[in-house]
């Protein structure tokens, strides 16, 4: 919600006037800042990211991530370069505390999915509803998000614009958006589980599997552990490389072969297993 929120926030307020608190840039200007904002969320993503979700770990970085977001969606305002004279000073500090704040709730955003695949991990037979919520709850992010934050925008520039009052409305509403993400690093903080982690152990995430007494038959389609074995139970090693990405792929591959019961002629001429045969040659 807070990161579509600000898809609309950040351009809305960098092309409203200097007498309504905004940056007054053009559209090619802001075309300029918009993508030099871009460039530091793909360096953050592809170099430092990863890093920082092994080190942190999934918890600590949807805390810290939903944090950095917060207060830097108050610096886009409070920063010396949003009242410089030049347009390219003021699009320059716009894009770079702008990349850092987008980056800021990837980051978060990254831990959060990580976080919900562990829970369906653990609980298999609750895929479908777990996958479902968190869906559910992302589309409505994205629908109340924009939908909200835009037209409080809107007013706040035309009721309290910068040159009449203190504090400014665009102040006012990106200072409602930062207590909204502080309030889901609080959230986060007090009420996942700290055991979800991208350190959890494998017993915890392998999940045996199933034989033919126990449900195996034509549902059983999956071998979940090579799946699992491949990624090493972490996500990270998923993220991180894609070496094991491709393994987590072959050995998923590979469990759908294995876990597939044998039916019609192949069932019938299939030889019994080695086992059975040298106890019956020690028999006769």
């Amino acid at each position: 919600c807070a990161l579509f929120a600000a898809f609309d926030l950040v351009p809305l307020w960098c092309m409203a006037s200097r007498y309504a608190g905004g940056l007054a840039l053009t559209e090619e200007q802001l075309g300029t800042s918009l993508a030099a904002g871009a460039v530091v969320q793909v360096v953050f993503t592809s170099l430092a990211m990863g890093r920082l979700v092994r080190r942190l770990g999934l918890h600590a970085s949807l805390t810290a991530g939903c944090t950095a977001a917060a207060l830097l969606t108050l610096c886009l305002l409070a920063s010396p370069s949003a009242t410089a004279e030049r347009w390219w000073l003021r699009a320059l500090g716009a894009s770079l505390v702008y990349g850092l704040q987008t980056s800021a709730m990837l980051l978060a955003g990254t831990a959060l999915v990580s976080m919900s695949n562990l829970l369906c991990a653990r609980d298999p037979q609750r895929n479908g509803l777990l996958n479902g919520i968190v869906a559910l709850t992302e589309g409505v992010g994205k629908m109340l998000g924009p939908a909200l934050c835009a037209p409080a925008l809107a007013w706040g520039l035309s009721a309290r614009p910068a040159a009449e009052a203190s504090p400014s409305g665009a102040l006012l509403v990106f200072a409602a958006a930062a207590a909204f993400i502080g309030l889901i690093a609080a959230a986060a903080l007090a009420a996942l589980p700290r055991s979800l982690s991208n350190a959890a152990p494998s017993e915890v995430l392998s999940i045996p599997p199933p034989s033919e007494g126990e449900g195996g038959g034509e549902g059983a389609l999956l071998d979940a552990g090579p799946l699992l074995r491949a990624g090493q139970a972490q996500p990270r090693a998923l993220l991180a490389q894609p070496r094991a990405l491709l393994a987590f792929f072959r050995g998923r591959r590979r469990g759908r072969v294995a876990g597939r019961p044998r039916v019609g002629p192949e069932a019938e001429a299939a030889p019994p297993p080695r086992e059975v045969q040298a106890v019956e040659v020690q028999e006769a």
